[in-house]
């Protein structure tokens, strides 16, 4: 472990390790796991971003202080990383030489966490820790996956000849009444122009009668007539939906047309 005169931006580093670490603590305590997981990579961005700016390969004035100030925060990332990591992190404590304490949990861990490596302290044998991985083929993957989505995508057509038998057209709700055989369904009645057709619409938990009444719509008129719990329903009011189903929005023409015009 070598010695040597800190400056500024060492102590400040040493500080911001320390404020991750103390993060770190609280969010056990909190039993926030995911949390603490957080706060101890940020300890390792801490410790990387200041191994990159000082370049201790380059700078020989100062790589003593730059080594010092990193092996303190590797100490700790062993420490805090423990839990998730165990198998890492004892390997980084037999390259610097400690030990890690964990029989009672994270009070237990090497405390201080930060400044426990005094100057002069012999480390152990280093090795690589992590083998670099060759993304290269997964990104190939990855692309390859992409490809199939978007063919997936496509792959259930319609012909524009079947899409032109679809009669879409804008409507106007007339009347919305409780549908009597159903808690979710409204009875709607509403306006297509050519004639006033009645559908079921499950949507009582989005919009209140008051909300649809004169609303203008973009409506399915050439559905096949069906009964949804003994009321008729004759066509279909479209609507976006989200992915969860918590959120629905009516479809409707930004701009003033009759009911009854055509959707091409």
């Amino acid at each position: 472990m070598p010695v040597g005169e800190l400056k500024k931006k060492d102590e400040q580093v040493l500080m911001e390790a320390e404020k991750a670490v103390e993060d770190y603590r609280e969010s056990f305590e909190n039993k926030n796991i995911q949390e603490a997981l957080d706060n101890a990579v940020e300890l390792a961005r801490i410790g990387d971003r200041y191994l990159s700016e000082q370049e201790p390969w380059n700078n020989e004035d100062i790589r003593k202080e730059t080594i010092h100030v990193s092996l303190q925060i590797i100490r700790a990332l062993a420490a805090t990383l423990y839990p998730f990591t165990p198998e890492a992190s004892e390997k980084i404590a037999d390259m610097l030489n400690i030990s890690i304490h964990s029989t009672a949990g994270v009070d237990e861990l090497m405390d201080p966490l930060i400044g426990g490596l005094e100057p002069g302290h012999e480390l152990g044998e280093r090795e690589i820790l992590f083998e670099k991985i060759d993304t290269s083929e997964h990104r190939d993957e990855t692309e390859e996956e992409k490809d199939n989505m978007e063919n997936e995508f496509n792959k259930d057509t319609v012909s524009f000849e079947d899409f032109q038998e679809m009669d879409i057209r804008t409507g106007k709700v007339q009347k919305v009444e409780e549908h009597p055989n159903a808690d979710k369904l409204y009875k709607i009645q509403v306006d297509v122009g050519e004639a006033t057709l009645q559908t079921c619409a499950g949507l009582k938990n989005f919009y209140e009668p008051e909300d649809l009444e004169g609303k203008d719509v973009v409506v399915l008129a050439n559905l096949e007539p069906t009964k949804l719990r003994g009321e008729k329903s004759e066509c279909m009011m479209l609507a976006a939906e989200s992915e969860n189903g918590e959120a629905v929005s009516l479809l409707q023409s930004d701009k003033d047309v009759e009911e009854g015009s055509a959707i091409k």
